[in-house]
């Protein structure tokens, strides 16, 4: 008995995007019913992009493309492609053999896929509540902080410069300005020496008794400038 071996294939499927819209289940029902009649083992069946049709085919602008991968033998698939020609359902319909393939490959998501991840994050995060992080922060003025130790009150103590107020200010003492240089000096008194002048003057005689009785002075006599 013969060992049949079976190749990895891809194949890609084009439906009217308005059927798989209307019925996605189904399509893909299809799908796989037409595997199953060839004798190929599906390994998987998934929506590869919705696009624009470079030109319509059979009156249809837009198609759905739907990425599959199966073993299957060599001589089926051009069994496939005549089954998928005879369908109203499906358009178009291209199988490669990808024995090149690893399983990472296999399970690479596709544009659709990536698509509705990005659609479901937003939404989860739309619908997540907001949180306000700065009520988290506080926190109520009766719950003391477990960590902080508790600190005690300051108590401002009087500064050096301040003083009481009852306390009088210090009366500030006098002044004595000292005289400048500028200010006069009182005169030094000095007795008066006589002159050579009066040194040459003759003393006034003294008071005789017979002048003192008469009231008259004496006549003093010069001598004769001759004598001289």
């Amino acid at each position: 008995m013969e060992t049949v071996t079976k190749k990895l294939y891809e194949g890609m499927f084009l439906v009217d995007s308005v059927l798989a819209a209307s019925d996605w289940e189904g399509v893909l029902g299809f799908i796989q019913s037409l595997l199953d009649k060839v004798g190929a083992d599906t390994i998987s069946v998934r929506k590869w992009n919705e696009n624009r049709l470079a030109y319509e085919i059979n009156h249809k602008s837009r198609g759905t493309y739907i990425l599959t991968y199966f073993r299957l033998e060599g001589s089926q698939v051009s069994v496939l492609e005549r089954e998928v020609q005879l369908t109203e359902k499906l358009m178009r319909v291209l199988i490669l053999n990808v024995e090149h393939m690893t399983e990472e490959d296999l399970q690479k998501a596709t544009p659709a896929e990536k698509i509705e991840k990005k659609l479901a994050e937003s939404e989860a995060k739309a619908a997540a509540p907001v949180v306000d992080e700065s009520k988290e922060d506080k926190k109520p003025a009766d719950e003391k902080p477990e960590d902080k130790k508790a600190v005690a009150p300051v108590v401002d103590e009087p500064k050096e410069d301040e003083k009481p107020a009852d306390e009088k200010p210090a009366e500030p003492e006098p002044v004595v300005e000292a005289p400048s240089s500028d200010q006069a000096k009182p005169e030094a008194v000095t007795e008066a020496t006589p002159s050579d002048e009066d040194k040459a003057k003759p003393e006034p005689a003294a008071e005789t008794e017979d002048t003192k009785r008469s009231g008259e002075p004496d006549v003093v006599s010069e001598p004769d400038k001759k004598e001289q």
